[in-house]
């Protein structure tokens, strides 16, 4: 049952996913299995991640390492720890989520596991970006790209490049080459039936387009990840995604500042910014309202500057210093909309 869980966790039905973990928790408690016990309600956090849940998600993750602290596991532990910082990230906890992977990836490579080493690098990776930390997100990306080329996974290897090429963009690499990563990761998604990948692979392609000045094509590709992003059971894949999407509707340079494309911008945004909130996607909201005072200094500088200043000291007070450094040059050296990427 528990594996007929995880079955229905890929095929997105995270519903019937929880549903079976649970009745597979009530026969591992009845056989007072504690070790599988602990497995089960590690895979009841996921469930409870994949549909936006992060304190319900945290409880089952506590509940886990309890369990295999418990019996001795250690690599059990690892990657419910692993886990735990997941979910720090998503709700703004930079530094404990850093903490966490630095500690889980310390206890594999003890256990000499490089394949979810592979991943705990992945993830530190984009910690260490919204630290805006650019040579160390590369050095981890780098070293889980590395260790995943050996396996023969096609789609966790096609996301970290795609967060490589993310990384370029924040650098001011060639967004062309962003362009050509985008393009070949949706393409290998698309053998591998990998839509979820899919759409994010365009939504990354919307960017980098974006950044080229290929409007049509840039709305287009947003539009495609849109589509995929309606059918994700996952909330942040599905705000990232309508983020993008409102980047290229209200920036593309076509209208002019407070225009009624802009404006329907702004009411999709501040709906982002309170359901991130409500759910505790810290980086979420920060991103959406990164977009809002973009959009805004095109037709009240006064606003989006009072705005920006009030974001840049959220985001910095929790480690957030890329999205700072964005409000920061919008406050004080603020650049025409259509230029940012």
């Amino acid at each position: 049952m528990n594996s007929l869980g995880l079955l229905y966790a890929m095929q997105g039905d995270v519903a019937a996913a929880e549903r079976t973990h649970r009745e597979a928790l009530v026969i591992f408690r009845r056989l007072a299995n504690t070790a599988t016990e602990g497995v089960v309600t590690e895979n009841l956090g996921d469930d409870r991640v994949l549909q936006g849940d992060l304190p319900g998600a945290m409880k089952f993750y506590e509940e886990a390492l309890a369990l295999d602290r418990e019996v001795g596991d250690a690599g059990a532990a690892a990657d419910v720890g692993y886990g735990k910082a997941l979910v720090q990230e998503l709700r703004g906890d930079l530094p404990g989520a850093k903490a966490g992977f630095e500690e889980s990836l310390k206890e594999l490579q003890k256990d000499e596991d490089a394949y979810d080493s592979g991943y705990v690098l992945f993830s530190l990776g984009e910690v260490l970006l919204q630290e805006a930390d650019f040579a160390g997100a590369r050095k981890a990306l780098e070293q889980s790209l590395a260790i995943r080329k050996e396996g023969e996974d096609k789609i966790i290897l096609g996301e970290t490049q795609m967060e490589l090429a993310n990384l370029s963009i924040e650098e001011g690499r060639s967004p062309f080459d962003v362009e050509t990563a985008a393009r070949s990761a949706i393409e290998d998604f698309k053998k591998e039936r990998a839509w979820e990948d899919e759409g994010l692979a365009c939504a990354l392609l919307a960017r980098a387009l974006f950044a080229e000045q290929k409007l049509e094509q840039a709305r287009q590709a947003a539009t495609e990840a849109l589509s995929f992003a309606a059918k994700s059971p996952q909330f942040e894949i599905r705000m990232d995604n309508a983020i993008v999407a409102a980047r290229v509707r209200a920036l593309d340079g076509s209208v002019p500042g407070d225009s009624v494309a802009q404006r329907q911008a702004l009411t999709q945004l501040a709906s982002i910014v309170s359901k991130a909130r409500r759910r505790g996607y810290f980086g979420v909201e920060l991103d959406a309202r990164l977009l809002i005072c973009e959009i805004e200094a095109s037709s009240n500088l006064a606003l989006a500057r009072l705005h920006a200043k009030t974001l840049e000291d959220d985001a910095r007070s929790r480690g957030f210093q890329l999205i700072a450094h964005k409000a920061h040059a919008i406050e004080f050296f603020p650049q025409p909309p259509h230029s940012h990427a």
